[in-house]
């Protein structure tokens, strides 16, 4: 996956685009439940739709069970060889995309202000103690932004 942004933020989401014959592209979202079967047709022979948003389940409980070996059900995405790792690799990055979206985009609801103040206060009271180095080699991410933690988790997803 390549993407380009100023400042080095990873992009909120990916394009991804249909060319329909004897028409202009279009651009459709990761959220679209015919995603995945557009993508892999190989895996969705009879077109079964993919994750849908608003469900009592979550993306991520979805692909587990995308994945999931069942007693005598053919479950072809565990046969498909490299198609599977991109498979599995698309969807976790997919993942994890929309958790930073949605941690991007809920900052005030998560109340991430409140965990600053959180951190001081474990900083200085392991200051007090002398324990700032033990804290800090056990915990070395507390001092670090919501937005740089979530740049490097995308990173680190994308490699």
């Amino acid at each position: 996956m390549v993407f380009r942004s100023s400042g080095g933020i990873p992009p909120n989401n990916r394009d991804i685009c249909i060319y329909p014959r004897q028409r202009e592209l279009n651009r459709i979202s990761t959220l679209i439940p015919n995603c995945d079967p557009m993508t892999y047709a190989l895996f969705f022979p009879c077109g079964e739709r993919g994750f849908r948003i608003n469900q009592s389940y979550s993306e991520l409980q979805f692909y587990v069970h995308c994945l999931s070996l069942r007693k005598d059900i053919f479950n072809p995405i565990l046969y498909g060889g490299k198609l599977m790792q991109q498979y599995v690799v698309d969807s976790y990055v997919k993942v994890e995309g929309n958790r930073l979206n949605f941690i991007r985009h809920n900052q005030r609801a998560l109340r991430v202000e409140s965990y600053f103040g959180l951190a001081d206060h474990i900083n200085a009271l392991a200051t007090k103690l002398a324990l700032d180095q033990v804290f800090h080699s056990f915990c070395p991410r507390v001092s670090l932004g919501v937005q740089e933690r979530c740049n490097r988790t995308f990173r680190m997803s994308c490699r």
